[in-house]
């Protein structure tokens, strides 16, 4: 029986072994990237190494209008999803916006996925599954009202946005909990550790140069990192929604630093925002 997958990120790191680990499974992976041209070769490799199919189809997070085309593609193939991978995430160095003039680390880690995975629901059959790529950070972001505006390049700090786009990440993807709950799906979310991934790098000549003499040899590997992805994807014991696990693929309680109410609150300001932006498309 067809079995097609959708990993978000898939050219490289967690995502890259995240789509070996399927194809080996026996599923069909959808890679969707930003870069083709970069891309590419990676799904070359996994084809010729898995001897499975790898299908790339664009798809840039930080853009509505792509996000929408790549679901209009999905629709046209007919493809039904029995798994999507919510794994693509950044940590620019400098204040930017996406092309709608979102923020981009909120643009790209949240709200981009938050739609994406909207619009891939109606296209589940039930039994199928979503995960979620979190992050030990997520217990020091904020839920707040300018949550997705752009940020004065003077006062950015780039863990700080990222933790606060985590945070939305775990919260935002509760809220769609009833949603798949209805169409028999499972949704839940993971925190891989810190994993010598490209998303490491803080685009510092010193800083990397550093990192990558003493500290990089010592963190946890890709094919590491995607394990909690693929056991809760797969694995028959995973039958409820809403968790959050951990590298050793055991369900974690939520920081109590995190004020439930914002759960909330995120929904609101993810639907205003997203009303706001489909309108202008």
């Amino acid at each position: 029986m067809r079995k097609v997958a959708i990993v978000t990120g898939a050219n490289s790191g967690i995502g890259k072994e995240i789509s070996r680990g399927l194809l080996l499974a026996g599923y069909e992976v959808v890679m969707a990237c930003r870069n083709l041209t970069r891309s590419e070769p990676v799904r070359q490799e996994l084809a010729t190494e898995t001897g499975g199919k790898v299908t790339l189809m664009e798809l840039d997070l930080s853009s509505v209008a792509s996000i929408l085309a790549f679901v209009e593609q999905i629709k046209s193939q007919s493809l039904s999803i029995d798994l999507l991978f919510n794994n693509a995430g950044v940590i620019p160095p400098h204040s930017k916006t996406t092309t709608n003039g979102i923020e981009y680390s909120m643009g790209v880690n949240y709200l981009g996925p938050y739609l994406l995975t909207q619009k891939i629901i109606p296209h589940m059959p039930p039994g199928g599954r979503i995960v979620n790529t979190c992050s030990l950070v997520y217990k020091y972001g904020k839920i707040g009202p300018d949550l997705f505006k752009p940020i004065d390049p003077k006062s950015y700090k780039p863990i700080r946005v990222y933790s606060h786009s985590k945070l939305a990440v775990y919260l935002g993807m509760l809220n769609l909990v009833p949603v798949c709950e209805e169409r028999g799906l499972l949704i839940n979310s993971y925190e891989p550790g810190i994993v010598n991934t490209s998303i490491l790098t803080m685009h510092h000549r010193l800083i990397d140069f550093l990192a990558n003499l003493f500290f990089r040899p010592f963190v946890r590997t890709p094919r590491s990192g995607a394990r909690p992805a693929l056991y809760l994807a797969l694995d028959p014991s995973i039958q409820s929604s809403g968790g959050l696990y951990s590298r050793a693929k055991r369900k974690i309680k939520p920081s109590e630093k995190i004020p439930m109410e914002w759960k909330g609150q995120l929904k609101e300001y993810t639907e205003l925002i997203l009303t706001e932006l489909k309108n202008k498309q």
